[in-house]
Formats: structure tokens, C-alpha cells, sequence
């Protein structure tokens, strides 16, 4: 009987650390299947333009919902694109300082290294269609103006900020979002 007892136990005992374990499984896997589903709805598409191969090529990313507005649109234009091998980006390789908004008008302020951009100006020109397409899907927007270091003429760097790439000035802005 004893015997009974103690073999009783002990089952009972493993088949409760089972049934312990076992739901501890499964509410590790609900949580992260609800992260994951949380994370999702945190993410919203934006729809990038940028210059290659003498085109303009239309991705969609998923970037965060809190990040969603036309500083980061613009942002993501001159970081990395996630294109096929082919497709050769035409790009300044720059940072964007800023994105302010003010009326109707996007400014985008880079930091000097834009105006080290080589191109034939048919590719500084897709530049700006990069630019104005892509904050076209912001629907405040009407104009684009750009500056460098918060100015739009002058020098910096000996170099001449209203000719920007030359065959692009800033002169002609702002430029129509369309």
C-alpha cells in the first residue's frame, strides 16, 4: 500500500510539473505569436522613389508607424536601397540633417557632402523626381526646397550652395511635388 502511496505521489508529482511546463510552453509561444502580431500593426508601408539606371524605381517599405511622415520618407531615399543587383542607384551618398515642413512646403536640409554629388544632370534632375515624387503621397505637401546646413546660398567649403550640382540650382526652387 505504501508502495502505492509513493508511486502515486511521484506520478502525480511529474504529470503536474507536465501539465506546468507544458502551459508555460504555451504561454511563451501565445506571447510571442502576440508580439509578433503587435509588431506588425506598429509597421505602416511608405512608398519610396529613387533614381537608377536613368529611371525612377517605386519601392514600398514597412517602417515604423511613429517614424510614418516625410522626414523619414525622404530619409529612406538616401539610405541603402533594398533593389535588384541591376538597378545601380544614382544617389548622393549624404545625410539628411532635417525635414521641416512649413506651410505647404517640404525643406530638406543635408549636411555638405551633397554638394560632392557627380551626375549627369538628367540623374540630378531624377534626384529632385525622387525627392517630389516620393512626398507626393503626402497629400500637405505641394513644394520642395532644399538646403545645405540650414542655408540655401552662400559657400561652404569653398564650394557654391545655390549651384548646387550645377546642372541642378537651387535658384529654379522650390520645385512642385507632384
Amino acid at each position: 500500500m505504501v508502495k502505492k502511496l509513493v508511486y502515486f505521489a511521484i506520478l502525480s508529482a511529474t504529470l503536474a510539473a507536465l501539465l506546468i511546463t507544458g502551459c508555460s510552453r504555451e504561454s511563451k509561444v501565445a506571447r510571442e505569436v502576440s508580439q509578433r502580431l503587435q509588431n506588425q500593426e506598429d509597421l505602416v508601408q511608405i512608398n519610396i522613389c529613387y533614381p537608377a539606371n536613368g529611371m525612377l524605381i517605386e519601392e514600398t517599405r514597412e517602417i515604423e508607424k511613429s517614424k510614418f511622415g516625410p522626414a523619414e520618407a525622404v530619409r529612406q531615399i538616401f539610405e541603402a536601397p533594398n533593389v535588384v543587383k541591376e538597378y545601380k542607384p544614382a544617389i548622393p551618398i549624404t545625410k539628411v540633417l532635417d525635414v521641416k515642413i512649413e506651410s505647404d512646403t517640404a525643406i530638406v536640409n543635408f549636411e555638405r557632402s551633397v554638394l560632392n554629388f557627380k551626375a549627369s544632370e538628367f540623374d540630378q534632375q531624377l534626384v529632385i523626381a525622387a525627392i517630389t515624387n516620393t512626398l507626393a503621397q503626402f497629400p500637405n505637401i505641394k513644394k520642395l526646397k532644399l538646403q545645405v546646413e540650414g542655408r540655401e546660398s552662400g559657400k561652404i567649403g569653398g564650394k557654391d550652395i545655390e549651384k548646387f550640382w550645377g546642372g541642378v540650382t537651387l535658384k529654379s526652387q522650390p520645385w512642385k511635388v507632384q
